[in-house]
């Protein structure tokens, strides 16, 4: 369960940075064609990586509670 955790988030970061290269090459690339490119990918981008990220999010927390047995995850 503790590297299902670090898997889902490391690939997560990993599309979190391809989506942002992305977005820096739509608003800084020289050529106009690689402008509109980026965009286009940024823009099929952003909604999967929101969706993906709310539940994987749930997923690693839900793995987090598994493992650390409930009440004794929160430290008071």
């Amino acid at each position: 369960m503790l590297l299902t955790q670090k898997i889902l988030v490391e690939g997560s970061r990993m599309l979190a940075l391809y989506c942002a290269r992305q977005l820096d090459l739509e608003h800084g690339h020289p050529d106009e064609a690689g402008r509109k490119a980026a965009g286009r990918r940024s823009a099929l981008l952003i909604p999967i990586v929101k969706a993906f990220f709310t539940d994987m999010g749930q997923e690693v927390a839900s793995l987090g509670v598994q493992v650390y047995g409930g009440h004794g995850f929160i430290s008071e």
